[in-house]
């Protein structure tokens, strides 16, 4: 069984994190997604954060007619920092012989990973799909030129592969999806200033906004 991991702090989830990660399942045959919200996020800050609670419910809604999306709250029951490596290391501990992990991860994200806590683990223990974002031209060559100034200059791009390899760390695939122009910091903007998100996040989300009156 392949098991995609799909962190952030989804403030609020919306269509663009649905949409993507739907489509990294679909053509990279895994057989479930684990959405894994942040409790306390070490790169970002706690402004418009709300409540653990009220984000977990909102994934909960946004994922209930998603099959094989499974909601992993780790995070939210660690105490202190959501170090996303923690969580990487205790799912592997404790998964079973015939699960295969890998990591999904935004293009924006991972070319910031030398920042995060024990960044050359990841590459040691699981793949990592990249997702790219609109806007941005030549994936391929940024993420390339990452890797090989980060992490290793003998990352090499395998077309047969369809991803940088490397002879004793993991893969690193790059997907370019249907990309949607969505951000959680765009939606909390857009509810301020007065605006319907409807077509931004799912229906039930928006309902749970509006009935809880979050980010106003």
């Amino acid at each position: 069984m392949r098991i995609g991991l799909f962190g952030g702090t989804f403030n609020p989830i919306h269509r663009g994190h649905l949409q993507c990660s739907l489509e990294v399942k679909n053509g990279f045959s895994l057989d479930e997604i684990y959405i894994i919200p942040s409790a306390i996020p070490p790169h970002k800050g706690m402004e418009d954060m709300v409540s653990a609670k009220n984000r977990l419910e909102m994934i909960e809604l946004a994922v209930s007619e998603y099959p094989g999306y499974i909601v992993c709250d780790v995070e939210l029951k660690r105490t202190g920092l959501s170090y996303t490596i923690d969580t990487v290391n205790h799912l592997i501990s404790n998964a079973s012989g015939n699960l295969e992990l890998v990591m999904i991860i935004g293009i924006d994200a991972v070319l910031e990973i030398h920042t995060w806590k024990s960044y050359m683990s990841f590459f040691k223990r699981l793949p990592l799909i990249v997702m790219a974002r609109p806007g941005r031209k030549g994936h391929r060559e940024i993420l390339g030129d990452y890797l090989r100034a980060q992490i290793s200059v003998e990352y090499k791009f395998s077309v047969g592969d369809k991803a940088f390899v490397h002879h004793t760390k993991k893969p690193v695939y790059l997907h370019n999806g249907s990309l949607m122009d969505i951000s959680s910091s765009r939606v909390r903007e857009m509810i301020k200033q007065g605006r319907s998100v409807k077509n931004l996040v799912p229906l039930a989300v928006d309902e749970y906004i509006e009935k809880k009156g979050l980010y106003k």
